[in-house]
């Protein structure tokens, strides 16, 4: 999927069309929702939480449009204007998986139309390291800035206005979009998705396909490390070099794959996400501060 800074870049000019300055920090919460449970899942695995393959398929769950849906109609639902909010936040977030689903993510895809159809969005037109995503992320990167100051200079309305009667309807949403993923895990394993149900089943494996989206490879070793902690054995045309690839293959015996395709990754991806996941919440921070305390507004038009 696109980075952070490449879907600012990409969604923050349609959005100016009809969302005004003083409200532009919703493109921007926008841009990050259907990240949330990625960033939700690397901390799942890095802490061993829960088992890996339930953690991958509810955070697949969450971050279809189904999901991002009911969290937007949740942070819509305690703004000052639930209705125009809700627009913004599901259209950016449409916006975002249709952009993911333009780049080439083997064994991977975006969920459009989940629990109604199980099937992945892929078009494949494109690399994460390929020059326009670069040119992209730089421009995603000054548009931020060019976005922060035009917050900087107003006073920015606030994001949420909750009261007693606002919050049954955010709780509710919130409600489903906790507990409903855990309803659909096993139709998502049916399904195939990531090939989990293929990496489950361990002594079906010999035979079957298997791709892997940015996966790390250590050369010495010759083996890549799953998600769950796993480490395969590859054969066949495999890198000439440690590093994170992507990988088309097929299972020979329970634990070792014969390459037929792959591709080498940069870490571009992950430290533009980073950077562009930091200056969103650091954003959003900001914005309730300022909407907040009016004198801080007028302490800078004192100054200047």
């Amino acid at each position: 999927m696109p980075n952070t800074l490449c879907h600012i870049a990409l969604q923050a000019p349609a959005s100016r069309l009809f969302c005004h300055d003083r409200e532009f920090y919703w493109v921007i919460i926008a841009c990050i929702l259907p990240d949330l449970p990625w960033v939700i899942l690397r901390i799942l695995l890095f802490f061993q939480i829960t088992d890996p393959f339930i953690a991958r398929l509810y955070t697949s769950t969450q971050a279809s449009l189904f999901f991002c849906l009911l969290l937007s109609a949740a942070l819509a639902a305690i703004s000052r204007l639930p209705a125009r909010t809700f627009i913004i936040l599901s259209l950016n977030c449409l916006c975002h998986l249709l952009l993911d689903a333009t780049q080439i993510k083997w064994g991977n895809g975006v969920h459009l139309f989940l629990p109604i159809n199980w099937s992945t969005l892929q078009w494949h037109i494109f690399w994460p390291e390929h020059p326009f995503g670069i040119a992209i992320t730089i421009f995603g990167f000054v548009s931020f800035l060019r976005i922060w100051h035009l917050i900087l200079t107003q006073k920015p309305s606030a994001p949420f206005v909750p009261t007693a009667f606002k919050t049954l309807v955010p709780l509710c949403c919130l409600s489903l979009y906790i507990a409903g993923p855990y309803l659909l895990l096993q139709d998502l394993e049916k399904s195939n998705y990531f090939y989990i149900k293929t990496l489950r089943e361990k002594e079906h494996r010999p035979g079957k396909p298997i791709e892997f989206d940015r996966i790390p490879f250590s050369h010495s070793k010759r083996t890549i490390t799953t998600f769950s902690g796993e480490k395969i054995r590859l054969t066949g045309n495999f890198p000439e070099q440690s590093g994170i690839f992507s990988l088309q293959g097929s299972f020979i015996s329970a634990s070792t794959v014969q390459v037929n395709r792959w591709h080498e990754h940069s870490r571009m991806r992950d430290w533009a996400s980073i950077l562009g996941l930091f200056m969103a919440c650091t954003l959003t921070i900001q914005t309730l501060i300022l909407s907040r305390f009016p004198f801080t507004r007028s302490f800078r038009g004192q100054t200047s």
